[in-house]
């Protein structure tokens, strides 16, 4: 602080009577000298001076710029680092934005500094103010000393936070050169790749056609073909986008979809069958039957069975009319778990003779919280005295307590079809078949020449199952590709009384079928699943080759389980390419 007291002759005294009387003068002005001394200047033209006056003050102001000049070094380094920081983008641009607000702070608050040194330096000059008021100059200094020093610990933290980043930045800066190694190193591998391939030379095996087909379509689409027409007798069920089970009326193009992944699985193209249980809609009456205190009750989405574990074998039941010796029958059926206590418990679906030869076929179920379809198959024995039950049997050391179920089904056939509702009779479905007719057919065929790939998911290892071709629409007349019993793909031509049985290959009976064919001039060439081309000659179909009949199509029939692609070419398609089309 400035020394305070009473103005005397000699200078400031604490005496208040050597304190000088102004009675007869007044104060003009007060100013400061060169040495630091407060000068007061009277009226009477006299003057008196009080030696280093401001000598703590010019003391601190100089204290004040030695820091200053300390704080330059540090807040150009702080600068420097921070232009010169690279680390990743993301979190440079965090830090970045922290550094810049800090840099903006420290920037600001250096021109406080400077304007209010400036004006210290100009008001100790020019000092026209009372003592009073010197010394509340004196204090706003102090006080502004005081907040520049508060500043000091906030630079050093900030110091220390930008020293604390280069650990990472060197992290940073090794992944880059660990990236850069590995670029390195995958750029020569492709490029060893490139060299490869470029030594390739294609025998033609993996052609693909370079002109444009004139129709085409695939299940992944998600849409059907308007072209396309679905016939059928009886009763076909599909499953909608959403997982729902739903009856297709006649003549609907109705795609199949996967129920728990949604997938479309292509257009139903299944074999007739017949489903002999009675009552498939309603489980609840006769001629079904539940054993012991068991008992039925229709939900919101299939029946509810409850059943009496008590009971030896059987729980629920129903015996279908004698089938004969030999057949091959299969059942199936729709059910998930009855309560949550039920999930993970089991029952059993069970195929048994009624009568003579026991013969049994059985599958056991684990019960989830959504639906699941299983399926029992069973083949005959020679004694056909009886007739056939389906039961739900009771689990041997995990039995549920109760299941919900529906769509009970019984056909004969190695692998179940799609559901056939049932009555107080038996039900049956026709030949679900693909056909493009009409003008539809002639927009996308060259009579001379044309190929055509068709794609199946084929359903079962045995029986005769029309693929591909015909030309009146009637099964198996003039030429098809189709499947004989032994499971072996075979083009079979007819004309003129005369056939033959050209042999595509063997296939397993159940999975993807994919076929491309060529007709052209009266020869028939085809290849299956990516195989050899299999030709006939022109002489297979006769000698009426100019009739026009063989090249005026009403229809392609296709069955099987499900269409999944019919694409069609004009003329130009080689062997090579037919290999290559048929690929899956």
């Amino acid at each position: 602080m400035p020394p305070t007291g009473f103005l005397g002759a000699a200078g400031l005294t604490d005496v208040i009577a050597d304190a000088m009387d102004f009675a007869p003068r007044g104060l003009t002005h007060i100013e400061q000298d060169a040495d630091g001394s407060l000068v007061l200047h009277y009226n009477d033209g006299t003057q008196q001076a009080i030696p280093a006056y401001f000598a703590d003050v010019l003391e601190k102001v100089a204290d004040f710029s030695a820091k200053y000049e300390d704080f330059l070094p540090k807040y150009e380094e702080v600068n420097n680092d921070t232009v010169s920081v690279t680390m990743s983008r993301a979190d440079v641009e965090n830090r970045q934005a922290d550094i810049i607000e800090r840099q903006e702070d420290i920037a600001e608050r250096h021109g406080d500094i400077a304007a209010k040194h400036q004006e210290v330096d100009n008001d100790a000059v020019s000092v026209t103010m009372s003592r009073a008021d010197v010394q509340g100059w004196y204090v706003t200094i102090q006080g502004w000393f005081n907040a520049i020093s508060g500043w000091f610990p906030s630079i050093q933290t900030m110091y220390d936070a930008i020293a604390g980043w280069f650990p990472q930045i060197e992290v940073w800066q090794q992944q880059v050169s660990d990236n850069v190694a590995l670029s390195e190193a995958k750029r020569v591998e492709v490029n060893g790749l490139v060299s490869q391939a470029a030594e390739i030379v294609f025998n033609g095996s993996t052609d693909w056609p370079t002109v444009p087909p004139l129709a085409s379509w695939h299940c992944d689409s998600g849409e059907l073909d308007p072209r396309l027409e679905l016939a059928f007798t009886g009763n076909l069920t599909t499953c909608d986008r959403r997982g729902i089970l739903r009856s297709a009326p006649q003549a609907a193009r109705a795609l199949h979809y996967d129920a728990l992944t949604g997938k479309c699985l292509g257009l139903p193209v299944w074999p007739s069958s017949e489903n002999v249980l009675l009552r498939s809609g309603n489980l609840s009456v006769s001629p079904w039957v539940v054993t012991g205190a068991g008992a039925v009750a229709q939900q919101a989405d299939g029946y509810l069975i409850t059943l009496d574990n008590t009971q030896a074998d059987i729980l629920f039941s129903q015996t279908s009319a004698i089938p004969a010796a030999g057949e091959t029958w299969t059942g199936s059926i729709v059910l998930k778990a009855g309560s949550i206590a039920d999930i993970g418990k089991e029952v059993v679906l069970q195929l048994r003779r009624v009568g003579g030869t026991y013969i049994q076929s059985s599958v056991s179920i684990v019960l989830a919280e959504e639906y699941q379809t299983v399926s029992v198959k069973v083949t005959l024995g020679s004694d056909n005295t009886g007739g056939l039950r389906y039961y739900i049997v009771k689990a041997g050391s995990n039995p549920a307590a109760a299941i919900i179920a529906k769509m009970p089904g019984l056909e004969k056939k190695t692998l179940r079809t799609p559901h056939i509702p049932t009555a107080d009779v038996p039900a049956s479905r026709g030949n679900a078949s693909v056909y493009m007719l009409g003008r539809a057919f002639e927009s996308v065929y060259d009579k001379r020449e044309w190929t055509q790939v068709i794609e199946c998911d084929m359903l079962e290892a045995g029986g005769v199952e029309d693929f591909l071709y015909n030309t009146t629409g009637a099964p198996n007349s003039v030429y098809s590709i189709r499947r004989s019993a032994n499971s072996t793909i075979v083009i079979l031509v007819r004309s003129n009384a005369l056939s033959g049985d050209y042999v595509l290959g063997s296939f397993p009976g159940t999975g993807i079928l994919k076929v491309a064919a060529r007709f052209k001039k009266g020869a028939f060439a085809a290849s299956m699943n990516g195989g050899a081309v299999v030709s006939t000659s022109h002489n297979d179909l006769g000698t009426n080759t100019t009739a026009g009949w063989y090249g005026s199509f009403s229809g392609i029939p296709v069955q099987g389980k499900y269409l999944r692609e019919i694409t069609t070419y004009g003329p130009g398609i080689t062997d090579s390419q037919l290999v290559a089309l048929s690929r899956i």
